[in-house]
């Protein structure tokens, strides 16, 4: 842990903070030291020109490859061009046929996705999941995947947050200016084909956005009885600096993840009705993001695929000071939903219901490796 020098011989810290790594918080330094080039509570800060290292220190920009902001954002521009094409191409049988490809590149996405959000567990993962975990940091629309300190000059902990919530209606905007330009070009696409290219990207990004929007609310306990955020160790819970970064969260889950789904559940919930009306057509293109995938007797299933993005965000910043229980929590709920895909097969097609059968049993043989990492504080239980 990262302690304040005393103020005066026999005192106690001024503060006592989990830090982040034994990298950060070497055992021979002074208290209330950090290395240099660190800064901020729990040395969890690097200074303005500096970044994070692959050793957890803070090495100079001038050597450190900015490689991956322009992969994240090289990334993001060819999402927008591929989600629009998708979205204007006409639909033909040569079409719908490509759709097993479009399921099995969203599933090893939410893979990915889930493999991120490991990192969000209280583990101290080895390798090779550590470095696995740090590498899909973009997929979790984490910012530090930029290295804003080298790219935009900046270290402060509340930007960083503030432009990880923007990421999202940032690509939103974007997607549908693209389809603005593309309708001014002679491309013409309609309201249905915004919408459901709206609802594509925001169930593709769903889990990542969930855990943006609980970042703030994740704190853990420190030696000191206080509690920092968990992704953030520099920011004290219940402090200034923390206040900000809660309304940001709410604002987040109120206006992306509580419309989200509830659209979701209107939708199936209304779908027997829809599809048998007049106006059938409309909806089914409005909403294929959330049926298209799946064979017409299992038309609910899209919204349990949500609901299981959902409890990957929640448990760890629900149980955030009980990393056991997140793990087990987590690999029930994953070995539960299995369960219902297994006696359900909702995807259109048996190659698509296999391959989720099996990135499952391999998130949940990753969660039982986290687990034996845990460390348990031995004298408590005594």
């Amino acid at each position: 842990f990262h302690a304040a020098k005393p103020l005066f011989l026999g005192s106690m810290p001024l503060f006592r903070v989990h830090c982040r790594s034994d990298q950060r918080c070497p055992q021979d330094r002074a208290l209330g030291e950090c290395l240099p080039n660190s800064e901020g509570l729990a040395c969890s800060l690097c200074a303005v020109g500096f970044t994070e290292g692959p050793g957890g220190q803070c090495v100079a920009c001038d050597g450190v490859s900015l490689g991956p902001a322009f992969v994240v954002f090289g990334g993001g521009v060819v999402l927008l061009i591929a989600f629009y094409i998708m979205e204007t191409l006409k639909r033909t049988p040569h079409v719908q046929s490509k759709m097993d490809i479009a399921v099995t590149f969203s599933l090893t996405v939410n893979t990915l996705q889930n493999m991120s959000a490991m990192g969000h567990v209280d583990v101290a993962w080895i390798e090779p999941m550590k470095s696995i975990t740090e590498a899909l940091a973009a997929l979790s629309l984490s910012f530090s995947a930029v290295k804003p300190s080298c790219t935009f000059g900046f270290n402060e902990v509340w930007k960083g947050y503030l432009a990880s919530v923007l990421g999202y209606p940032s690509f939103a905007l974007l997607l549908l200016l693209v389809f603005q330009v593309g309708n001014a070009l002679g491309r013409s696409s309609t309201w249905s084909n915004v919408f459901n290219a709206q609802g594509t990207v925001m169930l593709m990004f769903f889990l990542p956005i969930a855990m943006v929007a609980m970042e703030p609310l994740k704190c853990v306990r420190n030696p000191d009885d206080t509690s920092s955020a968990f992704t953030y160790p520099s920011v004290i819970c219940g402090k200034s600096e923390h206040t900000p970064m809660v309304v940001l969260s709410m604002c987040a889950i109120l206006i992306f993840l509580v419309p989200f789904i509830a659209i979701c559940i209107w939708a199936t919930l209304t779908y027997p009705q829809r599809v048998a009306s007049h106006r059938a057509e409309d909806f089914i293109f409005s909403f294929r993001f959330l049926f298209h995938k799946f064979s017409a007797q299992r038309y609910y299933y899209g919204i349990v695929f949500v609901f299981r993005k959902l409890l990957v965000a929640l448990i760890p910043a629900v149980f955030a000071n009980f990393p056991l229980l997140q793990i087990l929590l987590l690999g029930w709920a994953l070995l539960a939903m299995m369960a219902v895909q297994n006696s359900t097969w909702p995807w259109r097609s048996d190659l698509v219901n296999r391959l989720d059968i099996l990135l499952s049993s391999c998130m949940i043989l990753i969660l039982l490796g986290g687990a034996s990492l845990i460390k348990v504080d031995v004298e408590g239980l005594q």
